[in-house]
């Protein structure tokens, strides 16, 4: 019987990593989901064209994927807690300068590269590297949960700041967020924990083994003898970024992530606009970001757990078949003859298209690339999830100056999320390494066979 030491802990401490990273995420992800609201306000101000002034959220997404492989890096050097307390401080300055415009490459400058560079340091690609490092069994749970995190800022961040806007005018506006980002983030970075080995700990919170109870990194995927284990040579590897990248899987999974973001982005970046465009309510369009974000968080929770017990594939085609949904539903808002319930409809369906990607698109790596790397290879998967979100954000704008409305933008944004479904098939992580719930079902029929062909009913799990 094993030793009191070597017990697992009865509260596993992976999940405050969870919660102080969910609290994270709300507060740095503000400032990019509420663009689309100060988008509006600064061209009636200057009287840029739509694309001029979108431009900077292109330059803002694109900032964010190549700081990204760097922020991946920089969290293994110098821990979370470094990451958050600068990157934190960088935004805010950012953002203060966006509330001293006066010309539009100072817009580019001030939020394209300064805020997006502090939020990239204090965000997603750091928060991924260190949850995946926390679990695997609940790996899509706990995906899912920090995920929502950023639903629950766009909720909360986007009715106040759009109150803000017609209140007090869009430079205070900006100078409220430049203090929320530089000071709320830094009592939560004091939670966080780069590896559960400094407390003693394993993935899952199991305890070390006997033979090593010292901190180490981890160095493969996981056991070949692991059941979920399907195909044991590629699980076995050490993946490197370079041995990643000659792969198929990784290659499919590099289109994924561009063109989720590539549709998801450019709906963010101009649907509040749309809304305003065809007649709504400023306010109501603000209410339907926000409410984007609020069915976020349960879309981002459900996909991520149920994935982990249904499989990656089948959770990523209802999301992303519901966003492609919403955004065919987008063109029936032309006019704006259509009642807010549609709009809230909308909102829902698409909230669940944008939660696929941030649920699950990391759990797929980290079951098909998990070890020492593993966030160095999502960071270079994350430049294409930022080329696709500025090329997608500057395209809604330059098509709406070309055509004078977004029915070319909502359609071709459906069809990118209908080719996403394609690829993650392709990629099939199931052939890899399957879910919990994959392996149960696996194993309870292998246990029917076994009964049947011994006859013999089989014997309940306990």
């Amino acid at each position: 019987m094993p030793s009191d030491s070597l017990r697992a802990p009865r509260f596993f401490y992976g999940w405050v990593i969870v919660g102080a990273t969910f609290g994270i995420l709300a507060i740095g992800y503000i400032v990019w989901y509420s663009f689309g609201l100060f988008l509006v306000a600064l061209v009636r101000e200057f009287g840029w064209a739509r694309a001029e002034a979108a431009g900077a959220f292109s330059v803002y997404v694109l900032m964010h994927a190549i700081c990204a492989p760097i922020a991946g890096r920089l969290v293994d050097r110098f821990g979370p807690r470094a990451l958050v307390h600068g990157g934190g401080l960088l935004a805010g300055l950012g953002l203060l300068g966006c509330s001293q415009l006066t010309a539009l490459w100072q817009l580019y400058v001030c939020f394209g590269v300064l805020a997006a560079a502090g939020v990239t340091l204090m965000g997603w690609v750091p928060s991924v590297a260190l949850v995946g490092r926390w679990f695997s069994h609940r790996l899509g749970l706990a995906m899912g949960i920090i995920g929502a995190g950023i639903g629950l800022g766009t909720f909360i961040g986007a009715p106040p700041v759009q109150w803000a806007i017609e209140t007090y005018g869009w430079r205070t506006a900006y100078l409220a967020l430049a203090v929320v980002l530089a000071v709320t983030p830094q009592p939560l970075a004091l939670l966080l924990r780069a590896r559960p080995e400094e407390m003693g700990l394993m993935r899952d919170g199991a305890p070390p083994p006997a033979t090593s109870l010292a901190a180490r990194a981890p160095t493969s995927h996981r056991p070949s003898s692991d059941p979920r284990v399907v195909d044991s040579a590629w699980v076995c590897t050490e993946w490197t970024v370079r041995r990643a990248i000659r792969t198929r899987r990784f290659l499919l999974l590099f289109l994924t992530f561009g063109l989720t973001s590539f549709a998801t982005q450019q709906t963010h970046a101009h649907h509040a606009a749309y809304l305003v465009g065809q007649g709504y309510d400023p306010l109501l369009a603000a209410a339907v970001v926000g409410v984007v974000g609020l069915a976020s968080i349960p879309g981002k929770i459900f996909l991520g757990t149920a994935s982990d017990w249904l499989g990656r594939e089948r959770l990523f085609t209802l999301g992303a078949g519901a966003g492609a949904v919403a955004l065919l539903l987008l063109l029936s808002f032309a006019g704006g003859q259509s009642p807010p319930s549609l709009l809230f409809l909308y909102a829902a369906l698409f909230a669940l298209g944008y939660s696929v990607a941030a649920a699950l698109s990391p759990a797929i790596t980290a079951d098909l690339f998990y070890g020492r790397h593993y966030g160095a290879i999502y960071g270079v998967l994350m430049l294409c999830n930022g080329w696709g979100g500025a090329t997608g954000s500057w395209l809604g704008g330059f098509i709406f100056d070309r055509t004078g409305g977004y029915q070319l933008a909502w359609l071709e944004a459906a069809a990118a999320l209908v080719l996403t479904i394609v690829c993650v098939w392709l990629v099939a992580p199931r052939h890899v390494l399957l879910t919990p719930g994959q392996a149960r079902r696996q194993r309870r029929g292998a246990a029917v066979r076994d009964g049947l062909l011994s006859g013999s009913a089989p014997q309940a799990e306990s």
